[in-house]
């Protein structure tokens, strides 16, 4: 069953975070990979495109584990377990939400035949 995220977590995923996304392979091996986070009511959002691990691996397996630091506070860190939905629902609409705040401060450009997936995790 989700459970509701505290405030103090859902700053952290509003706040530009790095966050490192575990999955599973079909051997059972987990496969890490660095994304920026966000958070909409108590999901845990990240977009990866379509062919990669992430969204293959999920639609397997929604097992999923989040790890993200707090950018202000480096000593301190969240971390999420639970499962995780992959859709294409809203998925370009947050990549270019995403993309225009990332610390870098600029845009990042995306090839035009990539398609995005939002992936949405909740803790439980």
């Amino acid at each position: 069953m989700p459970i509701a995220l505290p405030e103090s977590v859902k700053n952290v995923l509003e706040d530009k975070a790095y966050g490192h996304v575990v999955t599973f392979n079909p051997n059972g091996r987990p496969q890490v990979t660095m994304v920026w986070m966000d958070v909409e009511g108590n999901e845990a959002l990240f977009n990866t495109a379509e062919g990669r691990k992430k969204p293959q691996n999920l639609q397997r397996d929604p097992r999923i584990i989040i790890s993200v630091q707090n950018r202000t506070e480096p000593q301190s860190y969240l971390l999420l377990n639970g499962t995780a939905t992959v859709t294409e629902t809203g998925a370009d609409a947050h990549a270019d939400k995403t993309r225009q705040t990332v610390p870098r401060g600029g845009q990042v450009p995306v090839p035009p035949t990539r398609r995005e997936a939002l992936d949405r995790a909740r803790q439980g």
